[in-house]
């Protein structure tokens, strides 16, 4: 009787949790694909390979630069007081130094860079995606390219619901 009794009480409890669970809607959508196919995103890639571009040719030059200097100092130390040695030794580490600053610097400036161009596409892709879970009655949209998702069966994939509202 007692086992019975839990059965009942058991089953009551589960039955009206499980329907409550299969009315909500669910729908998927890979946000990296979607974001890879927009025109947006194409020419803030375009923006940063320019970004970069310019980073790295002044990286060059300074580069450049510095061996320019090294090798003028090799040419010329056998000729140099230790006072002149000591001074040009200083000024190519200080040298040096500046270009590691710059590519820590640089690398920084890249990524704000990166962020500055991909959080407005960002918003406007949240945006669409929001504007089709309400339109269509989803509960849940769940991104399955962030790995966040350890199952789903399927569901419906909204992406070109979303491309559309782009």
């Amino acid at each position: 009787m007692k086992s019975i009794f839990k059965l009942v009480l058991i089953v009551g409890l589960i039955v009206p949790f499980s329907g409550a669970l299969q009315a909500q809607k669910t729908a998927h959508l890979n946000v990296n694909e979607l974001m890879e196919g927009l025109p947006d995103i194409a020419i803030a890639q375009q923006q940063v390979e320019a970004f970069t571009k310019e980073l790295e040719t002044e990286l060059q030059k300074k580069n450049m630069e510095l061996q320019a200097k090294y090798q003028t100092f090799q040419a010329e130390e056998a000729n140099m007081t230790e006072l002149i040695k000591q001074s040009r030794i200083q000024e190519i580490q200080d040298m040096e130094k500046s270009i590691q600053n710059f590519q820590m610097v640089a690398n920084q400036q890249l990524e704000l860079k990166i962020q500055e161009l991909q959080n407005p596409i960002r918003d406007k892709v949240t945006a669409a995606i929001e504007a089709v879970a309400k339109e269509k009655g989803y509960d849940y949209i769940l991104d399955v390219s962030q790995g966040t998702v350890p199952y789903y069966g399927g569901g419906t994939d909204v992406k070109d619901l979303v491309r559309a509202k782009l």
